[in-house]
This record gives structure tokens, sequence and C-alpha cells, in this order.
């Protein structure tokens, strides 16, 4: 009986002509899966012949030579890894180190040479061909970045032969960046040097179990990659190596069974110790084989942490984002082997950071002229707050008060927004709150302060709300309590000093109440509220000249609204005390 001679060519080539990135992986392939497929121990092959960077006559001349005259029953594997290039019509080359963009249908090998030269022997042999090719090519100067449309089950299914592929027509197989080899190359050297390609038990690897591991290992590492295998027949089932079956294999399956996301979870290690122990598995060693069962996963992380990281800069830069960064953006998803559905929830989240970002950035911008009085540009801020969060109820509280300022009749619509919305946290509550005091229904405003401070604690101008609620409420010294928690928090809120000295005021602690009034002048001069209620604490505590001086401040401020209750009441009491 004759034995089967096994033959191999491995070609790699990684210098190209004009147009096309050199591929530093090439050699470094070609030479580890010379090392698999040579070992007794595993590939067994009797013949295996590296070719580095051949022009196209010697490329076309080894690839002949390893088909013909194949005997029945042998075994042939060519294996290529460099670039691949498609022209119009979706048909397949593999470019040589003659190769350029502009020439390549006649300075590459076209694949329906290899078919050809395969179909010779028909199914009486074994046909093995492992393509790692690099379609970057797409991205060189001058080229468009765009898929291409190659089926290649046509253009190189033979009868009686299997046909691995890193990449399907539609996407982009790269260089692995962080590693020595090209990232498909890696896993079938993986999967046949450590046996763990091996599935069904027979101590064989055969092509589909070489090809299984390899696309699983693959897409954990680049989701976006589908690895695929072509055969017809029994192809599918060609023996390709021979499999360590021994305990270093058994502790790699345990690890793969207890890997989750590129981690390891603590009883799980501690199961592992004792295997290690049992099994008299190095540190080294298994160290070695956890790392290589963990990197795909921990690959695609990393992939994930630099996408989302560019995408985090670029939003921080510009956003909305432009059709030139949303195209970068694209290329880089594609290098990184990601699809849409693994940075969806990365665009997701970061957009929704950036617009909860920009919303507080808006909002509190808002807040302050609101607070500064000056109401059209809060108008303008807090509409832009809203405009990136649609959702945002304090935003729509604030809106509708700057409304109210201004006497819009719109101010009702915000705040029965915020009022009919359903709070989560404490600025949700406040801001409900705030809505519902404006609609008077003070009463209720106060059980949502009272669980905005429940939440949160530290914020002065909640207590100065409820303060507020309190007085209307009749509850003077109940809203001198907040206030003073409010100032606390926050010794110069002028507003706080004001409706404390108000309600001191009208509990007849008039000292007390020009001391606050006094305090708020001096961080507000131009209050007319604090100058009137200070004229009043002094008219009750007989300072009639202080007094006098206070309300004359008033009618100064007041000039231009001599229509007006502070301009009215001030003149009554300046004619009443002989001013």
């Amino acid at each position: 009986m004759l034995l089967m001679v096994k033959k191999a060519l491995l070609i790699g080539v990684s210098q190209y002509e004009a147009g096309l990135p050199p591929l530093a992986a090439a050699p470094k392939d070609v030479a580890a899966m010379q090392r698999v497929l040579q070992s007794n121990e595993l590939g067994a092959f009797d013949e295996v012949e590296a070719l580095i960077d051949p022009d196209l006559t010697t490329m076309q001349m080894r690839i002949h030579l390893l088909f013909k005259n194949c005997p029945k029953g042998d075994l042939r594997l060519l294996y290529f890894s460099g670039h691949g290039i498609a022209n119009d019509e979706g048909k397949l080359y593999l470019a040589t180190r003659i190769t350029s963009k502009d020439n390549f249908e006649a300075d590459a090998v076209p694949a329906s040479f290899i078919q050809e030269r395969m179909r010779e022997n028909g199914y009486q042999t074994n046909h093995v061909l492992i393509l790692d090719c690099c379609y970057s090519g797409a991205f060189a100067e001058g080229w468009l970045a765009k898929s291409v449309d190659i089926n290649l089950k046509p253009q190189l299914e033979v009868e009686g032969s299997v046909v691995l592929t890193s990449s399907t027509s539609t996407q982009k197989s790269y260089e692995d960046k962080e590693g020595e080899l090209s990232l498909y190359t890696n896993y079938i050297v993986q999967g046949i040097e450590s046996g763990a390609a091996e599935s069904d038990g027979d101590g064989m690897i055969s092509a589909d179990e070489l090809h299984e591991y390899a696309k699983r290992h693959v897409q954990s590492a680049k989701p976006a990659m589908k690895p695929e295998i072509y055969g017809i027949r029994q192809g599918i089932k060609i023996l390709i190596s021979k499999a360590r079956v021994d305990k270093k294999l058994e502790y790699r399956h345990l690890v793969e069974k207890y890997a989750h996301n590129g981690e390891i979870g603590i009883v799980r290690q501690a199961i592992l110790e004792l295997r290690r122990e049992q099994w008299a598995i190095s540190d080294e060693v298994s160290k070695i084989i956890e790392n290589e069962v963990l990197e795909p996963d921990r690959k695609r992380l990393r992939s994930l942490e630099r996408y989302q990281r560019a995408l985090q800069r670029s939003t921080g830069h510009k956003f909305p984002l432009d059709e030139s960064t949303i195209g970068d953006l694209n290329d880089l998803q594609e290098v990184l082997g990601l699809r849409d559905e693994d940075i969806q929830p990365i665009e997701d989240q970061v957009t929704s950071q950036y617009r909860e970002s920009r919303a507080i950035e808006f909002f509190e911008r808002g807040r302050a002229e609101f607070q500064r009085e000056d109401y059209q540009q809060a108008l303008t801020s807090l509409t832009e707050a809203i405009r990136c969060k649609s959702n945002y109820i304090i935003a729509y509280a604030f809106r509708g008060w700057t409304l109210r300022r201004l006497g819009e009749e719109s101010a009702e619509g915000d705040l029965q927004a915020a009022v009919s919305s359903s709070p989560q946290t404490a600025e949700d509550y406040l801001g409900r709150g705030i809505a519902k005091f404006l609609l008077k229904d003070v009463k209720n405003s106060l059980s949502d302060y009272n669980e905005s401070i429940r939440i949160k604690s530290s914020d002065y101008f909640v207590y100065y709300l409820r303060g507020l609620a309190i007085f209307q409420l009749g509850d003077y010294t109940g809203s001198i309590n907040d206030y003073n928690v409010a100032l606390q928090i926050k010794s110069d809120h002028v507003d706080s000093y004001l409706q404390r000295g108000i309600a001191k005021h009208l509990l007849e602690d008039n000292q007390g109440a020009i001391s606050d009034l006094t305090r708020a002048i001096r961080l507000k001069p131009q209050d007319v509220e604090a100058y009137y209620f200070r004229g009043l604490s002094r008219r009750a505590n007989y300072d009639s000249q202080g007094a006098l001086v206070d309300f004359r401040v008033v009618i100064k401020l007041r000039e231009n609204q001599r229509d007006g209750w502070f301009y009215s009441q001030a003149q009554k009491y300046v004619a009443e005390l002989g001013g």
C-alpha cells in the first residue's frame, strides 16, 4: 500500500510596487506555517517549500509544479499570505513582488490560474488552499475605500479540494499590528501547534476543524472578519495535521471553558490552580496557554477602547460630527475589525455623554444668566440645554421661569412639561418642585423639594427654594431655618439674605432684618427689594432718617417705572416721613 505524500508550498509576499503597502508579517507567517507543517509530531509533511517575495513567473511556476502530476490520494497544500486584489468584475488576484495598483491584472496571479492547476487532478487528490489575504491595499493612496464583491467560491472551488480564507469578499483582512503574525495565520498555527483545533476526539486535525478554531478566535478578536471555508464532498474533512493530546491540551480546553470577556473569575482561577498542580503543568506554560486563550477577547476589547477614545476626542472637538470625521471613523472601525453592532453601544454612550455634558454646560450658563436677570440670553441657553437633552426637567422649569419673567404665555407649557415628568435625580425633583411652585401648587412643591434634599443634601439652592415655599404658606420661622442652611452651604447667596431679612421683618425682628438686608445690598447694590424692606425695618425700628435714605434709593432705582408698586410705596413712605 502506497503511503500518502504530503507537499506544501508556502508563499509570503511582503514587498510590492507602487500603490500597495508592505506587509511585514508575511514572511513570519510562512515561517510559522513551515514550522508546524514540517514537524513530525504535527503536520508531518514530506516537503514544505517556502517562497518569499516571488515575481509573477516564479510564483506561477511553483504553483504549477506543486499540483503537477499529483498521484491519487496525495495531499497538496498551498498557503498564501499577502495582498489580495479584485478587479471591477470581482475576480481575485494574488499580488506578487512586482504587482502595482495600476497593473495588477498583468503582474498578479489570478485565482483562476490556481483553480485550473488543482482541477487537472480532479477529486482523486486532496487539495488544501489557505488564503490569508490582506485587502488593505484598497486604502492606498488613489484607491477607493470600498468593499469589493468577490465571490471566491466559483473562482477557487474544485472537487476534492477545500479552501480556507481569512475573510469574505466584503471585508478587509489586516495584519495584526499587535502580534508577529497575521491574525488568521496566528490562529491557524495555534490550532495546530496546541492541538486545540482537534474537536472530534480522533487525534487528527481536519480542514474544517482547523477552520472552525481559527474562525472562532479571529471573530473574538475582530468580529467583523468572517473567515470562510469552501469544499465539495469530503474536501472539508481532509486531514492536515496530527494533534498533541496531553494534559496541556486538557488545561487549554478548561481555560477556554472558564474564560469570559478576556477574564477568568476568582473561583475559576482557583480551580485552574488545582488542575495545574494535579497535571504537573508549570506556571510558565499555564501562563502562555491562558494568554493565548484570553488574547482574542482582550484584543477585541482593546479595539473597542481605541474606537471609543477616537470617538470621544472627535465629539469633543466638534459635534455633530461632519461627514469627513464620520468617514474616518468608518475607516477606523474597518481597520479594527468591528461590526456596526459592536460600535453602536459605544456611539450611543458617547453621544449620550456628550449631549449630557453639553446640556449641563448650557443649563449652568442659562441659570447664571437668569440670576443676573439677563433673561433673553438665559432663554437661548436653556433652549440649547433642552435641545441637547429632551427630558431635562430642571431646564424646562427654569425656561418656564424665564419666560414668566419675560411675560411670555408659553411659560405655562414648559412648567407643565416639568410637572408631568417622572423625576429620578435630586435635580429632577428640584425642577419639578420649581414648576409646581410657579404654578401656585406650593404645598405639593414641598414634597419634591424634600425628596431632592433626601437624595442630595448639599445643594444650597433647594433649601432656598423650600424656604420660599414655606414662607408662602405663612411659616416664616420655618423659612428662616431653610435660609440658614442655604447660607451655611453658600455664604454669599444674596437671595437667601434678602428673603431671610424679609421673614425676620415680618416676625418683627427688625434689627436682624436690617443686618441681613444690609448684607444683601452689599452683595447686590442695585437690589430694590432689599432697600425697600430695609427701609420698612428701619421705619419700624424708629430710624426715620435711615428709612428715608432707603426709600429714596428705591425711588431712584425705579425712576423709569413710576407706575410700579415699589416706586409708589416708596413715595408714600417718603411723604409720611417728611422727606
